[in-house]
């Protein structure tokens, strides 16, 4: 190439990289996947998981999940979080199977508005004993949120029994109050 050549092909070099990085990585750049449970019925422990960004298109996040009842041998823990940065990306979560209420059978579910939920594709228990999910396509939005079950809100349950109270074949009980409720649990 001659100089002035050579001086024009340099000139037109960073923005042929972004150009190059824009189709590599379609909607934003990867790299950042966080994870929050700062919401509602949120619950992770973010302190201990893990998010490994080996392959930035297939990142593997390990979830430490908080143990939220136990009765030897099986504890249980409510997983409900949302990973930030997840647009265009495949990821993979992962978590310890041993002593945790999961079957091959379960599918974990996600949203991307915490109103509509869809189930993952894929869920199995792996050799080492990890629950592993994962969906075929790249998640389509940059924050997903991540649920063990579709959460219902205990607002969601209140807004249920008062629209009840209307239904003309629903009656209360003897013992019932005005709200229909046939006492209380200790809080």
């Amino acid at each position: 190439m001659s100089s002035p050549t050579l001086r024009r092909f340099i000139s037109f070099l960073p923005l042929l990289l972004a150009l190059a990085a824009a189709v590599a990585i379609p909607g934003q750049a990867r790299g950042a996947i966080t994870l929050s449970q700062n919401f509602d019925n949120g619950n992770l422990d973010v302190a201990n998981s893990q998010v490994n960004m080996a392959n930035p298109a297939a990142p593997v996040i390990t979830m430490a999940c908080r143990a939220n009842w136990t009765a030897e041998p099986t504890t249980w823990g409510w997983l409900y979080f949302y990973a930030d940065g997840v647009s265009g990306t495949t990821p993979v979560f992962k978590m310890d199977a041993n002593n945790t209420y999961v079957t091959n059978s379960h599918r974990y579910v996600y949203s991307y508005d915490q109103q509509t939920w869809y189930y993952f594709d894929n869920g199995v228990i792996d050799s080492s004993s990890y629950y592993n999910w994962s969906n075929n396509a790249p998640f389509t939005q940059n924050r997903v949120y991540v649920a063990a079950n579709i959460p219902y809100h205990t607002w969601q349950v209140s807004q249920y029994v008062a629209s009840m109270i209307t239904n003309p074949y629903v009656f209360r009980t003897a013992s019932g109050d005005a709200n229909y409720a046939v006492g209380y649990t200790r809080g």
